[in-house]
């Protein structure tokens, strides 16, 4: 598959040459909103990062090719127990929803033929239907990709035979000129942005959001047991779980555990419901308004340490609405 350059951030690495864990810790540190491509003697293989949270991931061995899941879990094990080599590089969000997309496309326009095409107007219509995609270009062993937003082109890569790379608005021009050339083809895809759109909130790759929630939910419990005992939290927000349908999600010891693919709106939208349901369960003893209170004091201090993600997944306002 064939990335933008993007901004490049660390190059060069060697999995066993470094402290892999540390390494993942500053990509999240840094909310890393980009790629990691990491390559063995067998695979060529890209992690996509959106804020520091891996988001999606590809393989490619040979013409086989795994995406999502299955493969984000075999890269980080082989960064963990091989040697591979890694570069990573910084994209804008757009482009990056883009890249994503195209991991499962639509073939818009096969194998086209520059002598027979015009590149200028095939850019016109791709305007016209707000095309958000790419176009690939092949002649020889020179390749290149437009990026699309609604029709714009917003990025674009293109590389000669002898591993020259270049990007941005200069690869337009490289691009409109191997058009010229006879023995070009051109593909155009349209991206699934859709898939691209939405964070897996696995526990493998959502480790920010289940951090946050665990502690929430364990303060909660911590708080109204203080008020009415323990037990009756858990055995209302096990109910919630179970009257959502939720068989990917288990709680047991203050810590919740995912195994599922909802995304990650999806899945915080669902677990701000049952928290409430839950809350809600447990105000039929004692006032919510006294609950809310006693929560609000106890979880001070973590608020106070991770308001932005309290803030973004909306868990206060949703919680207590009402």
């Amino acid at each position: 598959m064939i990335l933008p350059k993007g901004t490049v951030v660390f190059e060069n690495l060697t999995s066993t040459m470094i402290n892999i864990d540390g390494f993942f810790d500053e990509l999240k540190k840094r909310r890393l909103t980009g790629y990691v491509t990491a390559t063995t003697s067998d695979i060529s293989g890209t992690i996509f990062f959106r804020d520091g949270v891996p988001v999606n991931a590809i393989e490619e061995m040979g013409s086989d090719r795994i995406v999502g899941e299955s493969s984000l879990i075999d890269l980080v094990r082989r960064c963990q127990t091989e040697g591979v080599a890694l570069d990573v590089s910084e994209l804008s969000t757009s482009i990056l929803n883009a890249v994503i997309g195209l991991l499962n496309s639509e073939t818009v326009y096969k194998n086209l033929r520059s002598d027979f095409v015009s590149l200028d107007k095939l850019l016109m219509t791709l305007e016209e239907e707000k095309h958000t995609g790419c176009l690939e270009i092949t002649m020889d062993a020179d390749c290149g990709m437009l990026f699309f937003e609604n029709g714009i082109p917003i990025d674009g890569t293109f590389v000669r035979s002898d591993g020259t790379d270049i990007t941005g608005s200069d690869s337009l021009n490289m691009i409109l000129d191997a058009s010229e050339q006879t023995n070009a083809t051109i593909n155009v895809y349209r991206a699934d942005m859709v898939e691209s759109e939405g964070d897996l909130a696995t526990a493998d790759n959502s480790e920010e959001l289940l951090e946050v929630y665990n502690e929430v939910i364990s303060g909660i419990e911590a708080r109204i047991n203080n008020l009415i005992g323990s037990g009756r939290f858990k055995r209302e927000l096990t109910s919630a779980i179970a009257s959502h349908n939720l068989k990917d999600l288990t709680y047991d010891e203050g810590v919740i555990v995912y195994t599922g693919e909802l995304n990650q709106s999806d899945f915080v939208s669902v677990l701000n419901s049952v928290i409430a349901e839950a809350i809600g369960g447990v105000s039929t003893i004692i006032p919510k308004r006294t609950i809310e209170s006693s929560i609000r004091m106890g979880l001070k201090d973590l608020t106070a340490a991770h308001k932005e993600e309290i803030e973004r997944f909306g868990i206060y306002e949703t919680i207590f609405k009402g």
